[in-house]
């Protein structure tokens, strides 16, 4: 595993998936080593022109998904999972979804 954060790169031609980059610096979940695989789901975004019922506006981003597990998954994975539930998390303003699941497979 590896406690780099990873982004789809919206601006790049064909989105690929690229260590996340903060004000030039590489950046890094600093919590330790996550007991999660993180990704998001394609074709899915949060507005970030609506606001929600506590006022912020979405992240522009596609909704993100933490599946929970052991198996740590090669980046770019596609990895079917079942919702367990949901986070609303609210960075700079922006709500930030973050879907809770378990991969199919496991």
């Amino acid at each position: 595993g590896t406690n780099a954060k990873y982004e789809v790169m919206k601006d790049l031609e064909n989105n690929p998936i690229k260590q996340d980059m903060k004000k030039g610096k590489a950046r890094f979940y600093t919590y330790g080593m996550a007991f999660f695989n993180n990704g998001m789901f394609p074709q899915t975004w949060e507005d970030s022109a609506k606001k929600d019922d506590a006022g912020n506006l979405g992240d522009n981003d596609p909704l993100d998904v933490m599946e929970v597990g052991n198996t740590v998954r090669p980046i770019g994975s596609i990895v079917p999972v079942k919702i367990l539930g949901a986070l609303a998390l609210v960075d700079d303003g922006e709500t930030d979804y973050k879907l809770i699941a378990l991969a199919k497979d496991g």
